[in-house]
């Protein structure tokens, strides 16, 4: 159909109907659009959980309405968060595997016992068998957290316990037990978008606090920190970073530059005395490797403990640097064995300068 319109001079008349007949050829020609009633009844309200499955590897998609903001994978019992509290698609950065095991021990032996949405989270359930070696354990754990996000703050918060029963004290046969690892990437003196080499990853620093003492971290300066300063509450911040890494510079594919959130670990034990201790090693061979977990970062429980069950409370909190819209501080690069800046009233918690004393690898 086509319409033909007088284009002459118009008198009022003429306009007025020039523009009822627009209104129905308006309305006779657009398209009544309709609600997808099923689409509707899927779209998440509140807190919601998601599963897929990729071969032997279970993923756990935590929602608030529409925002994936974590993710819980089970792979082949190896149990492992990783936050993504920002709105960057590409802003998933440093991960942490809640679990504990032994030095050189596979990860796995862990179940999920249940991943429900509660009123105010999503609360996770885990227990398992503490790894050692290639497929031993030695001992048992459980784990209860509730995980909150706050869209405004870009922030995950996390709370929960964290109860271990070993099958026997440690010793020089068991070696140290680390009791959680985070894994993330630094990327040294690689070639950057926009020009130029630096650094640059998924994190920038680990600052430490063990109550009485403090610690920042440099993975290039101390690229294996192992201090004996021991600590019954031991607070872990992996500083997140702008990851600009040039890949297609270094032969590969290009990726887009992305923000990597800041991630915390607060670990408090309900039993004085207890000989542990902050553990980090960095894999120099690895530096310019962007699709590697080249750095290793663990609390961990010295050899000598005479301690054979250990409770904890557990703390977990990832937020988005401020230009993945949130309040995280982008913070310049620079490596620096300063002390962590201390807040409050109180003494003032001592620094130390990372100097490596290796003990277990993490």
């Amino acid at each position: 159909m086509r319409v033909h319109l007088h284009m002459g001079g118009p008198t009022r008349i003429d306009m007025r109907r020039r523009i009822f007949f627009l209104v129905i050829l308006t309305l006779w020609f657009t398209p009544t659009v309709q609600a997808d009633p099923e689409a509707e009844s899927t779209k998440r309200i509140g807190y919601a959980v998601g599963e897929v499955r990729h071969e032997h590897i279970v993923e756990h998609q935590f929602y608030l309405n529409e925002h994936h903001f974590l993710t819980v994978l089970d792979n082949a019992g190896a149990f492992t968060v990783r936050p993504h509290p920002g709105v960057d698609l590409n802003g998933w950065g440093s991960s942490v595997y809640l679990q504990p095991f032994l030095p050189g021990a596979t990860l796995k032996h862990t179940k999920i016992d249940s991943i429900a949405a509660v009123k105010d989270g999503i609360e996770s359930r885990t227990s398992g068998r503490v790894s050692r070696g290639a497929a031993d354990t030695y001992g048992t754990w459980r784990m209860q957290v509730v995980f909150h996000y706050d869209p405004c703050a870009k922030r995950i918060v996390g709370k929960g316990s964290y109860q271990i029963q070993l099958d026997g004290r440690l010793s020089s046969s068991t070696g140290d037990l680390n009791l959680l690892r985070i894994a993330s990437n630094y990327l040294h003196e690689v070639p950057l978008l926009g020009g130029g080499t630096g650094d640059t990853g998924d994190m920038k620093v680990a600052l430490v606090s063990g109550g009485a003492w403090n610690l920042r971290w440099d993975p290039v300066k101390f690229p294996s920190c192992f201090p004996r300063h021991t600590a019954d509450a031991l607070s872990i911040e992996v500083v997140g970073a702008y990851n600009n890494v040039d890949t297609a510079a270094q032969g590969y594919a290009p990726i887009a530059a992305a923000y990597k959130p800041t991630l915390k670990i607060g670990l408090t034990s309900h039993h004085s005395g207890i000989p542990m201790i902050f553990g980090a090693i960095y894999a120099q061979s690895k530096r310019g490797d962007f699709w590697e977990d080249n750095v290793g970062i663990t609390p961990l429980v010295l050899e000598d403990s005479s301690f054979v069950a250990y409770r904890f409370d557990l703390t977990f909190e990832a937020t988005a640097l401020e230009g993945d819209g949130g309040t995280g501080i982008v913070q310049p690069w620079k490596s620096s064995t300063a002390s962590v800046p201390t807040q409050g009233s109180g003494p003032r918690p001592q620094p130390i300068d990372g100097n490596p004393h290796e003990l277990s690898n993490p």
